[in-house]
């Protein structure tokens, strides 16, 4: 008995789980979570404290403000292809969700 799996027809059909990907949402995730328990003090000052460049520190907290849906289809793996974390880092991220899913390659 052999099992058949038809290939994808169209980038839309093939998913694959980027981990790091999934590991730069996680760490914006946990960024913010340690700026917001330190309320009394700044970004950098909380960089400096955990040995973290701060520019970098700033720009993976915006992550936070992702559309939920393209966290849902990151983490299932159904991101475009050409999405990578340094494109998503780089990308000037519009407040608007149905923008950001244009900006990052999402329909």
């Amino acid at each position: 008995m052999r099992l058949v799996i038809a290939a994808p027809t169209s980038e839309r059909d093939i998913h694959m789980r980027d981990e790091k990907l999934i590991a730069l949402i996680a760490e914006a995730r946990t960024i913010m979570t340690q700026i917001v328990g330190n309320p009394d003090k700044s970004i950098p000052a909380v960089a400096a404290e955990q040995g973290r460049c701060r520019v970098r520190m700033m720009k993976v907290t915006k992550l936070t403000c992702l559309d939920p849906e393209i966290v849902t289809a990151i983490v299932e793996g159904r991101q475009p292809l050409k999405l990578t974390p340094g494109k998503l880092l780089a990308a000037d991220l519009p407040i608007a969700w149905a923008e950001q899913k244009r900006a990052l390659g999402f329909g």
